[in-house]
């Protein structure tokens, strides 16, 4: 269950089909077996690359924060683990990590714990002012690992938390680390009508409001007196879906803009949508 074939047959399945078929130059269906067999003809170092060039179509959770680090050139080798990559490209630092993550599974009939062991792909961009931390969104569905078992319960080894309380700890040697406010930019972008709100949050003088649209209803193509009172207020998370310009970002996001974390609940269909989205947002904050 845990062999090493298993667990980089794992990190393939966290991309798209098609993507994994094309690197590797195989035909019909992503097999179990089929994949086995991929990863057991290539290195680690191949799966760690692919992994790398290919991180923008898997589904992510990203945090962004702001640091007043003054020596780039400084900080660590190894950021996360010790078999952290660093690199750096136009001054911006890059991390890249499979990180191992333990799931303790709790099976019934008979009543069993079993581990089941994933690698876990983080990207770490680090530029002047700011730090955005890539989560790849791990596989959700444990059952789907024990299909004659009925799963009671899973409890994940290391949570997405965990990982940016480590960064903070690695990082605050050399400056301070702080969540970055993204209303501004996602408040401009909702302005411009590139988005609009599937479901808006936002804090009032004395309680919080939450509206959820039906179907394909958008909140200010519907609402736009409401509207016109979210934009002046701290937005919670909320659910965005691009009006324009899909090719270049994505279908949508969930974004909690005061706490600086976005969420590409989709695979992507170009590698770039998600920086593409990042990038605008920051732009406009």
């Amino acid at each position: 269950m845990n062999s090493r074939n298993e667990v980089m047959s794992r990190v393939l399945k966290l991309f798209p089909v098609q993507i994994v078929k094309k690197e590797f130059e195989k035909e019909g269906a992503l097999t179990e077996k089929l994949l086995e067999e991929i990863v057991g003809n290539v290195r680690d170092a191949d799966i760690f690359e692919f992994t790398r060039n290919n991180f923008g179509f898997t589904r992510q959770h990203v945090y962004i924060l702001t640091h007043d680090i003054r020596k780039l050139d400084e900080l660590p080798e190894r950021l996360l683990t010790e078999n952290t990559i660093k690199s750096t490209t136009n001054d911006i630092i890059e991390y890249c990590d499979l990180y191992d993550v333990n799931y303790k599974v709790y099976l019934q009939e008979p009543y069993e714990v079993k581990n089941l062991e994933f690698k876990w792909p983080i990207l770490i961009f680090i530029s002047n002012s700011l730090i955005a931390v890539y989560f790849t969104i791990l596989e959700k569905n444990i059952q789907s690992y024990f299909s004659e078992r009925m799963v009671l319960t899973a409890k994940k080894s290391v949570e997405e938390k965990d990982i940016i309380s480590l960064i903070f700890t690695q990082l605050s040697k050399y400056g301070i680390i702080e969540p970055y406010d993204l209303n501004k930019g996602i408040k401009e972008l909702w302005k411009r009508d590139i988005i609009d709100a599937l479901e808006v949050k936002y804090l009032k003088a004395k309680s919080t409001l939450q509206e959820t649209m039906h179907e394909e209803y958008t909140f200010k193509d519907q609402y736009p007196e409401e509207y016109n009172k979210a934009m002046q207020a701290p937005l919670k998370r909320s659910i965005f879906k691009f009006i324009k310009n899909k090719k270049e970002y994505c279908d949508h996001i969930t974004i909690d803009p005061s706490s600086g974390k976005i969420t590409f609940p989709k695979f992507s269909k170009k590698k770039e949508q998600s920086q593409n989205v990042i990038r605008k947002i920051l732009e406009l904050n």
